[in-house]
């Protein structure tokens, strides 16, 4: 049984320079924040961030290797220099937003070649609303952003329906619809 291939996933295949600087890149930035006090959450946004640093990168300039290199490179100094975040949860969900920012970014350039699917589709609409629950909000706008314009592809690489993104876009503002007001009762 074929696997289906998507057009969020991406192996990192080792074979390759870029993408062992990548995964040696994430691997450093987890263990130099754990070296410096931060904690674990902390570690994975450090290390992860990076990654995502360098995936974005790729994304945004798939011929130039260098330009990974120089995110990569930025973000975990950025991330070291940092420290720790206010608390566990938001270090999470800076790197939920950081991921949600790569997968936007994979999706309007198509790089891996074929059409997101509709449960693709979907995961990027629950993603919108899970980061603006949490108060990402431009991060959230990504998602939707993504869908619509992808969707006027003419090379059939986007959703074949605006649907998609348009509930990606509703979810940015369905927290703050759903959210009781001060002198109001649920």
């Amino acid at each position: 049984m074929d696997t289906p291939t998507l057009a969020l996933a991406r192996n990192l295949d080792l074979s390759y320079p870029s993408n062992q600087l990548a995964a040696g890149g994430a691997v450093a930035g987890l263990v130099l924040a754990r070296l410096t006090g931060q904690s674990w959450a902390d570690a994975v946004r450090c290390g992860a961030g990076a990654f995502a640093a360098w995936a974005g990168a790729r994304e945004l300039d798939p011929d130039h290797a260098e330009s990974a290199a120089l995110a990569l490179a930025a973000e975990l100094l950025t991330g070291l220099a940092a420290g720790g975040s206010e608390s566990d949860l938001a270090a999470l969900e800076e790197l939920a937003a950081a991921f949600a920012a790569v997968g936007s970014l994979r999706l309007l350039s198509a790089t891996v070649g074929v059409a997101p699917t509709q449960p693709e589709q979907t995961a990027l609409a629950a993603g919108a609303l899970g980061l603006s629950a949490v108060g990402q909000q431009a991060a959230a706008l990504l998602p939707g952003t993504a869908l619509l314009v992808s969707h006027t592809r003419e090379d059939g690489l986007g959703p074949g329906s605006p649907w998609t993104g348009v509930a990606a876009l509703a979810a940015v503002v369905m927290p703050t619809l759903l959210k009781p007001q001060e002198g109001t009762t649920p």
